[in-house]
């Protein structure tokens, strides 16, 4: 565990992940803080001395070299500054040294943040202190003083990559699609980044994996007997028979089955769940539940009264036949493929933006070429997101900005259309980040709604 006392601590970035470390750091009798921003900050009082500078190139240096200890916002990329690794620290470890409630961690490229919401109300009602934390916005640090019995906590790749302790009692991946290949140096850095999520656990601690990614993680970290595996098809005799010794997860028909030493039964019918998310993402709350010891018959009634985030294939208005959703959460095109799939046969007015951030869109346009659908492109990669519609003949056009491919879209709508905002890339082109997005969105559908009707 880090001693802090007397030490000279650096806080890389002040956004959320900044602010709560000031916070935390101020109370553990450090001799300085000092805070690097990209933006002049207003400090806020606290009781160690503290300092903040304005990110150029000499500072970092400086900032880098005159700190002890240091904790960098996870967005910040680090591969030009390893000479300093040594004193580079992270949320994980520290609430990794200084909590004791039971941690189940979701990594994943699509349905961590789904899947962290239903399980924190899940779970919830069999142990009262439960408490979703990380991504979906909880701050981690919080954990260390505010006690509970079970934290899930939503990861991304960036919080995992410079772990050398965290060890969650449970860890889950969901999936993995190419992302933040302009953050990450190679998909294999990338993909290395979430497998770190399973690399310090104990024999004693649970993993759930997905079973087409065995192969791959192993070639990583070696195959540990608590992994439990899980599968969106019925694993074939042969698979079955390679991992009898795992718990194997599958879903068949909407039935989901558990399997383990050659005894399989079905745990779960997904037939009767509200379409809060996808039958996969009802997979891995069922075996998370499962393996946890969660009694499954609480699933359905809990169910039954949640509400997932807003951003997440979101209702927001509905005229003349035709319904609004906001999926504005979409940052990968993998999650935009699920939310048009989810609009069944009707006619599809699809806005797709942002940031490819670095992978190839290609497989979404080919995917839904045979779909009625037409596409409004919109943002920084506006043109190449319409040469892609045309390569696979979908009705398309591109705009600079949202507000632009707004107008066009409801200039030609008609009756019985679902209008899907599903960008199916990052935020940053023209917003701060995806809720911002999603806003803009919702409030560009409410006074077109409000319109109409006057």
């Amino acid at each position: 565990m880090n001693n802090f006392r007397h030490k000279k601590i650096g806080i890389w970035g002040f956004g959320v992940v900044g602010q709560f470390a000031l916070t935390y750091f101020d109370q553990l009798n450090a001799t300085r803080i000092h805070i690097l921003d990209s933006k002049q900050i207003a400090l806020p009082t606290t009781q160690t001395p503290t300092i903040a500078t304005v990110q150029t190139d000499q500072t970092i240096q400086t900032f880098l070299e005159n700190n002890d200890i240091i904790l960098a916002s996870p967005g910040i990329k680090l591969h030009d500054y390893q000479q300093f690794a040594h004193k580079f620290i992270n949320e994980l470890d520290i609430i990794q040294d200084n909590t004791s409630c039971s941690i189940i961690a979701i990594t994943g490229t699509v349905g961590k943040t789904s899947i962290t919401h239903l399980l924190e109300n899940i779970i919830k009602d069999s142990y009262q202190n439960t408490i979703a934390a990380g991504n979906i916005g909880y701050p981690m640090l919080n954990l260390i003083t505010n006690i509970q019995d079970i934290a899930i906590i939503e990861l991304s790749s960036f919080q995992l990559q410079p772990i050398k302790l965290f060890s969650p009692n449970l860890a889950i991946i969901t999936n993995f699609f190419p992302n933040h290949l302009d953050h990450h140096q190679s998909i294999e850095e990338y993909f290395a980044a979430k497998c770190n999520i399973l690399k310090y656990q104990s024999e004693n601690q649970l993993a759930l994996i997905p079973l087409h990614l065995v192969d791959q993680i192993t070639q990583i970290i070696p195959l540990k007997k608590n992994w439990a595996l899980f599968s969106t098809t019925k694993p074939t005799p042969e698979i079955l028979e390679t991992y009898a010794q795992h718990q194997i997860y599958y879903l068949e028909n909407k039935l989901i089955y558990h399997t383990h030493n050659n005894q399989t039964e079905q745990l779960f019918d997904c037939s009767s769940l509200p379409a809060l998310t996808f039958d996969d993402n009802w997979l891995v709350i069922v075996a998370a539940c499962h393996l946890y010891k969660i009694d499954l018959t609480t699933i359905l009634p809990v169910a039954q009264n949640i509400t997932l985030p807003d951003h997440r294939v979101q209702n927001v208005g509905s005229h003349q036949g035709c319904n609004f959703y906001n999926d504005s959460k979409s940052t990968v095109w993998q999650a935009t493929l699920q939310a048009v799939q989810s609009m069944g046969n009707k006619p599809v007015k699809l806005f797709v933006g942002g940031l490819s951030k670095g992978a190839d869109r290609t497989p979404l346009f080919q995917a839904i070429a045979h779909k009625n659908i037409e596409i409004y492109a919109f943002g920084k990669e506006a043109n190449q997101l319409a040469q892609l519609c045309a390569q696979f003949n979908i009705k398309h056009s591109a705009y600079a900005t949202l507000d632009t491919a707004w107008q066009a879209c409801i200039k030609s709508l008609t009756t019985g259309h679902e209008v899907l905002f599903s960008p199916g890339g990052s935020s940053f082109d023209l917003f701060s980040d995806y809720k911002a997005r999603g806003d803009y969105f919702s409030s560009l559908v409410k006074n077109f709604c409000k319109a109409s009707k006057n």
